[in-house]
């Protein structure tokens, strides 16, 4: 029986689901929060109700009803996870870490995944470069 699973991200909220189908039907979704979902909500984060599904992996025979595939930037919601998990490492205070998502969200709703990815990754590379600079002058950092 023809069986596949793939996985999407909503270009709105960073919001993913998991989609599991059986010889073309729909059996199983299972839609969660991502990291950087649920820390923009926890921030109070203003996130559009609407639903814009990004697939991750591309099957010819998937339904693509208002589903966009991508192939470059398919790791996107896991950089931004892990821009998530690293303003948690270093202690990051709510106005900043709401001013970086809203950073990447912007960029998840505008530009291409590829792009918001490599964004996701320099924002991590400026977090751990501020991040040692503090540590070496005593927490003082000029911004």
């Amino acid at each position: 029986m023809p069986y596949w699973r793939y996985t999407q991200i909503d270009r709105y909220s960073g919001d993913i689901t998991s989609l599991t189908y059986l010889c073309g039907v729909p059996i199983r979704r299972n839609i969660r929060e991502s990291a950087l979902s649920s820390e923009a909500r926890r921030l109070g984060m203003d996130l559009p109700h609407a639903r814009k599904w990004l697939r991750h992996s591309q099957d010819p025979n998937a339904p693509s009803s208002r589903v966009e595939s991508f192939g470059l930037g398919e790791q996107v919601w896991e950089e931004c996870d892990h821009l998530v998990l690293r303003l948690a490492q270093t202690g990051t205070p709510d106005e900043e870490r709401r001013a970086i998502l809203e950073k990447i969200l912007t960029s998840l709703r505008t530009e291409r995944l590829s792009d918001t990815e490599w964004r996701a990754v320099m924002m991590i590379a400026d977090i751990d470069e501020k991040n040692r600079l503090r540590e070496r002058t005593g927490g003082h950092v000029l911004n």
